[in-house]
């Protein structure tokens, strides 16, 4: 976001997000929602907050690949409105002998350069009898027998609120719905197959 603000990149024009998962991972949790609900609405809240612009309409798509209760395949279109265009990636069926165990990047295409984010590659990759495997070193690995990195922290920032009593700061109840808003209103254009309006 810093180097957004400083205007390194200049004004953005694209943004896409992936957040790919093998399917035996995610196949228990598609009975919660599909991945537009549960994964792409993080990508949606960073587009919206890195933007600081809402979006005008929406169309999105999805493929229904086994039995299972929501889409595993999806991909949400965003129209903002100072022009930006934005993509959400987001499968749920990779293999289970995928090197990732989230194959999550960015790309922020701006009139004056671009920025990569790269959260695939955690540094840690182990070959054994059971292939390449990248292992999860910041979203939520485990050490000692407990969940640590970036999920446990945003988690426990939460749960400080609510036993506090605060407002969080970091993203707020309103940033919150805004996303919210946006893939709920891409799970419609799925369902419709048609542009959806957020206007």
């Amino acid at each position: 976001k810093q180097l957004i603000q400083e205007g390194r990149i200049g004004k953005i024009l694209s943004i896409y997000a992936r957040r790919n998962i093998p399917g035996a991972f995610a196949r228990p949790h598609l009975r919660y929602g599909s991945p537009i609900l549960l994964d792409a609405i993080h990508d949606t809240d960073i587009m919206l907050w890195y933007l600081g612009d809402g979006v005008d309409s929406v169309y999105a798509t999805w493929i229904q690949v086994t039995d299972a209760p929501n889409p595993e395949i999806t991909w949400a279109m965003y129209n903002f409105s100072g022009g930006a265009k934005g993509v959400c990636e987001t499968v749920w069926f990779l293999r289970t002998n995928t090197p990732f165990s989230i194959d999550a990047k960015m790309e922020i295409i701006g009139t004056e350069g671009a920025i990569y984010i790269n959260c695939a590659d955690s540094g840690l990759m182990i070959n054994d009898e059971n292939g390449t495997k990248k292992l999860d070193t910041m979203h939520w690995p485990v050490m000692h027998g407990e969940i640590v990195g970036a999920l446990k922290e945003e988690l426990s920032y939460f749960a400080r609120c609510v036993m506090k009593d605060e407002e969080p700061k970091i993203v707020t109840p309103t940033e919150a719905r805004r996303a919210l808003e946006v893939v709920l209103a891409a799970e419609e254009a799925a369902r419709k197959n048609q542009i959806v309006s957020l206007k």
